[in-house]
């Protein structure tokens, strides 16, 4: 107790006693005013104090633990998880695709079979040519005209564009292209048959 008891007398004025390492007089056995209070607010700080070295510790350990993790990452082992995460993104992705695909070839059918008819009838038409696919047909209507008509993708469904080409040898004759969106394979049908027959007239005059 820093020998407080050689050198505090007992606060009881009537008494001659010291105070005692326990805080009592060692005569009255009164204790010393305020002794208690004192000693209380000792032990408050010193657990406050410990209290703050364990927090210090346990944040020091975890922060230590937390590093040892990290230093702990299979490079090797994330890499070939986000390989093959990227892998199945990319097939869902072209599994889509192809879904969409698929569905635009059976919408553009009845178009590609009216093409293909089509070039069948102008075989002797050596003016007149066709590139025929699953997504997409061209007429070329002599040197400087061409028509081409694709399905597209138009919100939860498609529809059919429809580009027509003029090209004249003169810039100042030269005619606006047409831009045209149909609905059915159907409309799209009787447009290309409508340029065929309107150039094979033009053609016979």
């Amino acid at each position: 107790m820093d020998d407080l008891s050689e050198r505090i007398s007992c606060s009881d004025g009537t008494c001659t006693g010291i105070i005692n390492e326990r805080g009592f007089c060692n005569i009255c056995g009164k204790p010393l005013k305020g002794w208690q209070e004192r000693e209380e607010q000792k032990k408050r700080e010193k657990d406050k104090r410990e209290e703050e070295i364990e927090e210090k510790k346990q944040k020091e350990e975890k922060n230590t633990e937390i590093q040892k993790k990290e230093e702990k990452i299979d490079i090797k082992n994330l890499l070939q998880k986000e390989i093959a995460k990227a892998k199945e993104e990319k097939r869902i992705r072209e599994r889509a695709e192809e879904k969409r695909q698929d569905q635009g070839a059976r919408l553009f059918e009845p178009v590609v079979l009216a093409v293909s008819q089509l070039e069948s009838e102008l075989s002797n038409n050596k003016q007149i040519g066709f590139r025929i696919s699953d997504h997409h047909v061209e007429m070329h209507l002599g040197k400087e005209r061409k028509v081409k008509v694709e399905v597209f993708r138009h919100g939860a469904g498609h529809k059919f564009h429809a580009v027509e080409d003029v090209e004249y040898e003169y810039p100042e004759h030269q005619v606006p292209n047409r831009d045209l969106i149909f609905e059915t394979s159907g409309e799209a049908i009787s447009f290309l048959v409508k340029v065929c027959a309107e150039f094979i007239v033009n053609q016979n005059e």
